[in-house]
């Protein structure tokens, strides 16, 4: 076949060999341009009254497995972040009935025992079914949408303690003398104003 024939039957196919060229040498649109993966396997952290003097938790969150995704492919990408567990501790009430106020439901059937001194945990958390999961896909590969956002959360347990709300209140609230200032701070930011 000459040049003359290839070119009558390209335009009678609407074959471009340009175009056939440049497709073969572009990736495929599930290949992955970049792929970053972060995972803490336990963290916490809590309110503290009177630092200098005798500390007391006011409250005490854990949490188990906080992995967050980020990959690129060539048409889109996609975010997930998710969290094993998570537990909130009351630090006001002494000897109280109910020290966990908030912990998931585990489907998994690990149980967690709390004692006065602390966190005894018996079990483990399963990281294939994570208590929280949030996604974002720009352009998913299934092509259901342009964009997608998956949220799925599990079962939790919440004890209502008015003591704790008034005491974290309280931490966050300014001192007396303070306020006035904090009032101008934030009428100043409100209105477009230069705080410096």
């Amino acid at each position: 076949m000459n040049d003359e024939q290839r070119r009558q039957l390209y335009k009678v196919l609407d074959y471009d060999e340009r175009t056939a060229l440049a497709e073969s040498f572009s990736a495929p649109k599930d290949a992955l341009k970049l792929r970053v993966t972060s995972k803490l396997n336990k963290g916490s952290f809590g309110l503290r009254t009177d630092p200098h003097g005798e500390t007391k938790d006011i409250v005490s969150v854990i949490f188990d497995v906080f992995r967050a995704n980020f990959s690129q492919r060539p048409e889109g990408f996609d975010a997930s972040i998710s969290l094993g567990g998570f537990e909130v501790y009351d630090g006001t009430t002494k000897n109280s009935l109910y020290p966990q106020i908030v912990h998931v439901k585990e489907s998994t059937g690990s149980s967690t025992t709390v004692t006065n001194q602390g966190l005894l945990r018996k079990g483990s958390v399963d990281t294939n079914d994570p208590f929280f999961s949030l996604k974002f896909e720009k352009a998913p590969l299934d092509e259901r949408a342009d964009t997608a956002l998956t949220i799925r959360m599990g079962h939790m347990e919440v004890i209502y303690h008015r003591g704790i709300v008034e005491a974290v209140y309280e931490f966050f609230r300014p001192p007396a003398s303070q306020l006035e200032s904090v009032e101008a701070l934030l009428v100043r930011a409100y209105h477009g104003g230069v705080l410096f």
